[in-house]
């Protein structure tokens, strides 16, 4: 499932939905929120998940990435702490991007 918000007639954030991927005691996993580039939504995050709510009262599940922020949102928005896992991952960056090392190729 895909919310997003407008403003404007321009897509400023979207929230996505699916079936839990990893813990099949939860029926949705919350998969990514995401605002427009450069841009601020004050308040998106709990409009989309209030109208995700509003229609679905089942369980929701999501993961949060620490290096890119501390969860705060989740918080806020009444996510129960279950797990944080402590032990770093490895990444590699290029130009400011950032690449997961399963997305490349082994190195010998």
């Amino acid at each position: 499932m895909r919310y997003g918000l407008e403003y404007g007639g321009e897509l400023v954030a979207v929230m996505t939905f699916s079936k839990s991927r990893y813990n099949k005691n939860v029926v949705w996993e919350l998969v990514r929120f995401a605002n427009k580039l450069d841009t601020i939504v004050i308040g998106g995050f709990s409009k989309l998940l209030a109208y995700f709510r509003k229609f679905n009262s089942c369980s929701i599940v999501s993961y949060c990435d620490k290096s890119r922020g501390f969860g705060s949102v989740y918080i806020n928005q009444r996510f129960i702490l279950q797990n944080m896992k402590v032990t770093p991952s490895f990444a590699w960056t290029d130009n400011y991007k950032v690449y997961n090392r399963l997305q490349l190729p082994e190195v010998q």
